[in-house]
Order: C-alpha cells, then sequence, then structure tokens
C-alpha cells in the first residue's frame, strides 16, 4: 500500500500533467453512513443516529465489526502535562482546551437491520474503540447494516468536539468504521495532539438539526432546509469523504465567492468567520479561489461543487477535515499585516484535501505520508506565487526596518533546530514515538 501510493506521487511529480478531467467512479464497497444529528447547543448535547452498511473489501471473513469513536477519549493517568505543555505550545491557555472529565461520547444502543439488539463493548486495548458482535460472519464482499444510537455531550473547551463562545464544533466525532483489510481490523488510539485516524473513505447521507437562527458548516453541501419550532432541519446532499465534519454557530457571517477550476467546473467557496472578521474571511475567499485550481492540476480534480472555511475554537492554527477546513479564532483576529504567514496556513489545510482525503493515509504511523506533501507542495506553491522565501509580514510604508519572518526560516527552523539538538527524529514512524508536537513537526512535517 505504502508503495502504491509513492508510485502515484512519483508519477505526478514525473509526468508535470493534471490528471484526467473526469474523477474515478465512488468504489462501490465503501462504508455508507446514514446520519440523523440533533444539536443543541443550549443544552450542551448532540444526539445522532448512524445507519451503517459495511462490505467486507477483504479476503478474511468476520463476525464483528469495529469502530473508532474518539469522544469516549478520557485523558490517561500521567499524560495532563504533557497534553498542558502542548496546548501552551500552542499560546493557548491549557484550562481552556484540557479537558479532564473526558468521556463525552456514548453508544446507548446498536441494532441490526431487522431492529434486533446487538451485543457492542469497548476495546480492552483502546478506549476510543468499540467492537459490535454480529449474529452471523461477513464474508468477502458480503454486507450488513447496523444502526447506532448514541450523543455527545458539548464539553465548554477549545478542541474537536464542544462548544465555545457561541460556535459549536464536531469534528473527527461520528463514530466512524475502523480500517479493515486481510490482517482484520485496525482501530487507532486517540492521540489529542494531532490526527490519528485511518479508516476507509465513506459515502455520507445526513439530516441535521441545528437551532433555526443558527448557520450550519459542513463537509456536505445542503440540498433542503425545513423550519419548525426554533429548530430547522437541514438534509445535506450526498457526500464522499475521509470524514463528515459540523460547525454551528448564531454568530456565523457567511461570505461567498466563485472559483472556476481547470477543468472547466466552478467551485462555490464559503467562509463562515465573526462578523468582526471579515478581512480575513474575504482574504481567505481569494487564497482558496489561487489554491484550489493549482493544486487540482496538479493532483487530479477537486471532488466536490463546493468548499467551506469555517472559523472555529481549535487551539491549532489550522485543520483539515473532507470538503471544509477548520481555522482558529486567533488567525482570524491577526493583524492583518500577517497576511502572509495566514495564505501560507490555508493553502497549507485547502492541500489536505488530496493529500490525508483524496489519498487516504494511516495518520497514526504515516503520518508524513500527508503532513509531508503538504508542506512540501504548499512552499512549492508560494514560491510559483509571491517568489522564493517570501517575507510573511507586510509593514506599512516606512517600516521595512522592523523585523519580518522569512518563509524559508519558518519552514526549516524545526528541523535544523532538531538537528542541531542531535535529536531530530525520524519522518515515518507511529506519533507516541515523535513524544511531542516539536518532534512531530521536525519529522513527519519538514524532515517528511
Amino acid at each position: 500500500m505504502l508503495a502504491r501510493r509513492w508510485l502515484i506521487l512519483a508519477a505526478l511529480l514525473a509526468t508535470g500533467r493534471a490528471a484526467p478531467a473526469d474523477a474515478p467512479p465512488t468504489p462501490p464497497d465503501l462504508p455508507r453512513y446514514d446520519l440523523s444529528i440533533d444539536i443543541d447547543p443550549a443544552a450542551r448535547l448532540t444526539q445522532f443516529r448512524a445507519k451503517v452498511t459495511w462490505t467486507n473489501p477483504s479476503t478474511r471473513p468476520t463476525r464483528e465489526l469495529v469502530f473508532n469513536f474518539y469522544p469516549m477519549f478520557r485523558v490517561p493517568a500521567g499524560d495532563s502535562l504533557l497534553f498542558a505543555k502542548t496546548l501552551e505550545l500552542l499560546r493557548l491557555e491549557p484550562s481552556y482546551g484540557l479537558d479532564k472529565r473526558g468521556g463525552h461520547g456514548r453508544i446507548v444502543k446498536v441494532s441490526a437491520a431487522d431492529g434486533q439488539p446487538l451485543t457492542f463493548a469497548r476495546r480492552s486495548d483502546n478506549q476510543t474503540a468499540f467492537t459490535v458482535e454480529l449474529p452471523e460472519e461477513v464474508p468477502p464482499g458480503g454486507s450488513v447494516t447496523v444502526t447506532l444510537d448514541g450523543q455527545i455531550r458539548l464539553p465548554e473547551t477549545q478542541g474537536r468536539w464542544g462548544t465555545w463562545d457561541g460556535v459549536t464544533y464536531l469534528v473527527n466525532a461520528m463514530p466512524v468504521l475502523a480500517y479493515y483489510n486481510h490482517r482484520g481490523w485496525h482501530d487507532m488510539p486517540f492521540v489529542p495532539w494531532h490526527q490519528p485516524f485511518w479508516n476507509e473513505a465513506g459515502v455520507y447521507t445526513a439530516s441535521v438539526t441545528v437551532p433555526a437562527d443558527h448557520t450550519l458548516g459542513c463537509s456536505a453541501d445542503v440540498a433542503s432546509e425545513r423550519v419548525s419550532g426554533g429548530r430547522k432541519t437541514l438534509t445535506m446532499k450526498p457526500f464522499v469523504g475521509r470524514d463528515f465534519a459540523l460547525f454551528a454557530s448564531a454568530k456565523y457571517q457567511e461570505f461567498k465567492a466563485d472559483c472556476p477550476m481547470p477543468d472547466g467546473r466552478t467551485v462555490k467557496l464559503r467562509v463562515l468567520a465573526l462578523k468582526r472578521h471579515e478581512f480575513y474571511a474575504r482574504e481567505m475567499l481569494k487564497m482558496a479561489a489561487v489554491a484550489l485550481p493549482v493544486y487540482a492540476t496538479w493532483f487530479g480534480p477537486f471532488p466536490y461543487e463546493h468548499f467551506t472555511i469555517a472559523e472555529s475554537y481549535f487551539g491549532w492554527n489550522g485543520n483539515e477535515c473532507g470538503g471544509i477546513v477548520m481555522v482558529d479564532e486567533r488567525v482570524f483576529d491577526m493583524p492583518h499585516l500577517a497576511r502572509g504567514y495566514v495564505e501560507y496556513l490555508v493553502s497549507h489545510e485547502i492541500c489536505h484535501q488530496w493529500w490525508y482525503n483524496l489519498v487516504g493515509t494511516n495518520g497514526y504511523s504515516e503520518t508524513f505520508m500527508d503532513e509531508g506533501a503538504a508542506t512540501y507542495f504548499t512552499h512549492r506553491l508560494l514560491d510559483t506565487k509571491v517568489g522564493r522565501n517570501n517575507e510573511f509580514l507586510t509593514w506599512p510604508e516606512g517600516g521595512g526596518w522592523l523585523p519580518n519572518i522569512k518563509r524559508e526560516n519558518y519552514r526549516n527552523a524545526s528541523i535544523y533546530g532538531a538537528i542541531r539538538r542531535r535529536d531530530a527524529p525520524a519522518a515515518a514512524g507511529p506519533l507516541p514515538e515523535f513524544g511531542h508536537l516539536v518532534g512531530l513537526f521536525s519529522g513527519a512535517y519538514d524532515r517528511g
């Protein structure tokens, strides 16, 4: 699998040509998720029902399904200091993002296609995965459907799932099938300081209910909307992606633009941001309108008719999701003179629409496969657009003597710092082997 992915990348770089305009058809054996999601920020609760159909893609039969459900995570004993230091590295007050209570996800019931209850239990060696026992074996090529009923409490913390200052976010929060092959199930433990996700892309259909005054940001696009009793239910168009992310807020202002693509299509761009952040909302539309067509020329067609950037409270500066990118509130709040850095960040997260979403990777032990690629190609894009080693800060006239940050210095700081300290990690390896965020950046991102 690893060799095949790099052969694809090598072919792209060797030819220098764009991929064919027609995207390949959706594989027929992808898992299918039919979601009904009710988000109630006032009650700090999300309730969901997920009808999941899985087709066995392997030569190995199985009598169980294994799901990753990351909101079940609790901080392990002894790890609080590491996570607090990580948040400090991200310039975030640790108490804003460190939730000692944890365990916000709960599966209430699992049912077979005929409605009969099925036995399920948390994995003994992985606190964020659970196993569903099936009444019959699923042979290679066979399919099975189960329904999951559950809920996610929305903690008042910044991160992947929760609510903060009127913004609700659910990122990598829905139950998703673990990856399955001839060696069996590969459920991934949750690592809060990065993305340990490894799962097949899924075909998602969904209805999402939120307060009537809330604007919804989602991986999928809206097909229809119905309002009743102070709540609105949005039916989403079918979506194929590596994950299914949701953002909702009554504070969101919506900014839109059209993005012509190399294959003749037009992608609808949208930024959801707080009203005071109109400047960067409009600038991010421009940044996306540059990055998407270039990456589509280099790697192949962008798979969606829409693309969204959502302001959130994350701690990290930005994070990719299928069809949508989340950017931290503090980035939107940066001085306007720092546009050069913001463009680097946004271009990097957009690149993940290919290197993570279209080309799936094992985020737990192959982090370099998407982060290394996204880092490299983002710099290549900016070399083309603004020239090599441009400055991140644009001082007002007469302020050129003030300190600045050159992009090549930013690019190489962590890896050369690690080399000087003689603790440069390998590019590849399981996330825990990097030890911390600095090791991950210098290894998987820069060295990768």
